[in-house]
């Protein structure tokens, strides 16, 4: 039996073996900038800053991005 990967982040290959199974959602976290430019086909583009963190009024109460940090 193979062990999941821990980690939403995953190599090419998972991410091609994965490709028309109808269980994949593609998320681009980059600059809208860069998204516009390049991104993979079928990507939704989110914002780090908006879309996944909420940092409210008081940075200091705010939350994180839920993305581990590169390896």
């Amino acid at each position: 039996m193979t062990q999941a990967n821990p980690y939403p982040l995953i190599n090419p290959e998972e991410l091609l073996s994965l490709k028309g199974s109808g269980n994949l959602i593609l998320v681009d976290a980059g600059t809208a900038q860069k998204y516009q430019e390049t991104h993979l086909q079928g990507a939704a583009h989110v914002n780090l800053d908006t879309d996944l963190a909420s940092t409210g009024d008081d940075p200091a109460e705010g939350g994180r991005h839920p993305l581990p940090a590169p390896a």
